[in-house]
């Protein structure tokens, strides 16, 4: 299971055990070409790290894999072969980070020439305490998002142009809730379904297979 198909599909996020995914609703009107990033005025949204560092779209791989450093013995690192197909398959995108292989947690980045393009952690199976702690962090640092609420699956965005940054919390059948953080570009995530507009289409959807499916998370 591959943490970067997950950054890179940050809806997805919340549906999914497996972080392999794509985003559930299709763009209509997509644009042809896969966006590059832009790097200005990168500096006034991060995503948190357990340090307290800010990492930031713009920032270098290194940068990112020293403030989401990997469990020396209980994950595997990201390779090319976790880059989503969505993705130009060329040498200015590349992977760094790593995911647990039961798909319990993991951190990722999509780069760019090394740049952070979009970047994103995943916890499973915590609590609804664990994910209100998680939206108090964020907006106690960036101030009130933008939400969408469903039955079952809860977006929370917060965007400073051109990036984006959301939390996804998905509740199982079990109770807990799979939560999503991404930060990302805001022409790459909207590409890859990172967006308050995708989000409030594809909700419904999403709670309908997963009650439907009779799975624990909704379906992949």
């Amino acid at each position: 299971a591959a943490i970067a198909a997950l950054a890179i599909s940050g809806l997805s996020g919340c549906q999914n055990t497996s972080v392999q995914a794509v985003a559930v609703a299709p763009q209509a009107n997509a644009a042809p070409a896969f966006p590059v990033p832009k790097w200005d005025m990168t500096d006034r949204l991060g995503l948190i790290a357990d340090d307290g560092a800010l990492v930031k779209v713009g920032d270098t791989g290194e940068v990112f894999r020293t403030h989401f450093p990997r469990p020396a013995t209980l994950a595997r690192s990201l390779t090319g072969d976790d880059i989503p197909m969505d993705v130009p398959q060329d040498t200015h995108w590349s992977v760094t980070g790593y995911d647990y292989e039961n798909a319990s947690r993991g951190a990722g980045a999509l780069l760019y020439d090394n740049r952070v393009a979009t970047a994103m952690r995943q916890l499973e199976s915590v609590q609804e305490k664990d994910v209100q702690a998680e939206v108090s962090k964020y907006t106690g640092q960036f101030s009130t998002p933008r939400t969408v609420f469903g039955a079952r699956v809860s977006y929370w965005f917060w965007e400073v142009p051109p990036v984006r940054l959301m939390i996804c919390s998905f509740k199982t059948n079990q109770g807990a809730y799979n939560m999503t953080t991404t930060i990302a570009d805001d022409d790459v995530g909207e590409k890859l379904g990172i967006s308050p507009d995708i989000a409030a289409t594809s909700k419904d959807t999403l709670e309908h297979l997963s009650t439907t499916s009779g799975n624990s998370t909704a379906p992949q």
